[in-house]
């Protein structure tokens, strides 16, 4: 019984500290993917269109939100006293972002300009510009 208590604080304080450790990479990550967007409606697609980023930002991203939202899952979980309620607007905002927000980014931008099917017949997003960026300018109106 008295091994469990000091287990479950050792655990958690390694989940905290690899859920600390990668929120540094996913901030790189949001800033470097949002430039582009960011540059489209300060200059123009032809100026997004150049600080467009390659495939390394994948690399930035995918393992460090994986450790960053199973290491804080598994920390409310196994945690000897909760960090703070699942309730909680910052929780509440985890969950929706990992869970909704994220799944459907990742099908509209990847999955769905990928498929071979007309009309999109395999885009990849090299070959894609941020055009449409320019309507949320005079958007709505």
């Amino acid at each position: 019984p008295h091994a469990a208590p000091g287990l479950r604080t050792h655990a958690s304080s390694a989940l905290a500290t690899l859920a600390h450790g990668s929120a540094p990479f996913i901030t790189t990550f949001l800033f470097i993917h949002l430039a582009a967007p960011a540059m489209a409606n300060l200059g123009g697609a032809c100026l997004s269109s150049q600080t467009m980023t390659g495939s390394t930002e994948h690399c930035l991203v995918f393992a460090p939100l994986l450790i960053h939202s199973t290491s804080a899952l598994l920390k409310h979980l196994f945690s000897p006293r909760s960090p703070r309620p699942l309730s909680s607007s910052l929780s509440a905002t985890g969950y929706v972002v990992a869970f909704f927000f994220l799944p459907a980014h990742f099908i509209t931008h990847r999955l769905a300009p990928a498929d071979p099917a007309p009309p999109i017949s395999s885009l990849g997003p090299s070959e894609l510009d941020y055009e449409y960026v320019k309507a949320l300018v005079e958007w709505p109106g």
